[in-house]
């Protein structure tokens, strides 16, 4: 992503990465017991050793931050994107803002999120050197005659049920847990994972209770390896999926769970391209981003046309919005398995 910016910046160009620093509350509380008059501090503690690490341009050390500390740091990849990109160049330079939090205008410590403003700036010299650095980078990543696949991972029974296991025991955690952050507690020894839920896979937790749907969160790649991202996003949809109230621990013992591990995406034709029940949906345009899985249109009994105009809807479009010039539609698939059908509930 940083070699595809540095092919299109000049002197003129603005780079803006937008985020929130922590959110502290639901489901983030690693400051619990603190006495409220020191609580405000200690959140600005936190920020502001990622705020050091984005001012010495360092990437591998923010994002081995975020992975360390979980801050949730809602936009922490754009930012580490953007120093991967001006970290390539010494002549690129930093300045701090302004650091300001939530609870200075409600007054409400334990349920608040952090803001920080800075600015890197890279003359033109440095410039040149960031794009001489990235050259041709973006080749190497996708060279133009490698077809992109969307073959979805094939599981033995036993690996799924070890999946299902662990977004159980993950879910479990996240809620117990008072002063560790949700997604994060549950430590996954991978040496005692067998290969293919060591690779580097994305995948979404679903939670139904009654077979209604109670949590979805998941991620459609992932820099990290599955059975860890199945952990992570476990937590995240017993406790902070938006649509939702947090899952109490009497909900969870009623609900069942349902992992869909995602193939890479590709770029969907049009609508002859997609086919209902193989193919899972993300549709696009600038901010606004729709992503649907693959069983939701089959469970519905959409046509294909129908399941574009649903996307079309999650992202916040129009229904037809997939007929416009600058929309983009990309298909995968999943390979989707639950605790019912493994005979785990």
């Amino acid at each position: 992503a940083a070699a595809g910016i540095a092919g299109i910046l000049d002197e003129d160009s603005l780079l803006i990465v937008s985020t929130d620093f922590t959110h502290y509350g639901r489901g983030f509380r690693p400051f619990a017991g603190t006495p409220t008059a020191q609580l405000r501090d200690r959140i600005e503690e936190l920020d502001m050793e990622g705020v050091g690490l984005i001012q010495a341009l360092d990437p591998e050390a923010f994002y081995s931050y975020l992975k360390r500390k979980n801050p949730t740091v809602c936009g922490g990849l754009p930012v580490d994107v953007m120093l991967n990109l001006f970290s390539q160049s010494a002549a690129s330079r930093t300045a701090f803002l302004h650091w300001a939090n939530s609870s200075q205008t409600t007054g409400d410590f334990s349920y608040c999120v952090s803001y920080v403003a800075l600015a890197v700036y890279a003359p033109s010299e440095a410039l040149q050197e960031i794009r001489k650095a990235l050259a041709g980078r973006v080749q190497a990543a996708a060279p133009e005659d490698a077809a992109p696949s969307t073959a979805a991972l094939e599981l033995t029974d036993e690996q799924k049920r070890i999946l299902l296991t662990l977004a159980r025991q993950a879910a479990q955690k996240a809620l117990a847990a008072t002063g560790d952050s949700a997604g994060g507690g549950l430590r996954v020894n991978l040496d005692d994972m067998p290969e293919a839920l060591r690779a580097n896979w994305g995948a979404f937790v679903t939670l139904k209770r009654d077979g209604r749907l109670r949590g979805c969160i998941g991620h459609i790649s992932s820099e990290e390896p599955l059975c860890k991202c199945v952990a992570r996003v476990a937590a995240l949809a017993a406790t902070r999926d938006p649509r939702f109230p947090p899952v109490t621990t009497k909900e969870l013992a009623d609900c069942t769970i349902e992992i869909s591990v995602v193939s890479p995406l590709v770029r969907a034709a049009g609508l002859e391209d997609i086919e209902v029940g193989r193919d899972g949906l993300v549709v696009s345009s600038g901010y606004r981003r729709g992503l649907l899985l693959p069983q939701v249109a089959a469970e519905q009994g959409w046509t294909a046309q129908q399941f574009l105009e649903r996307t079309c809807l999650k992202a916040g479009l129009p229904r037809s919005a997939w007929r416009r010039q600058g929309v983009t539609i990309q298909r995968f698939t999943a390979t989707v398995f639950g605790e019912e059908e493994l005979g785990l509930r």
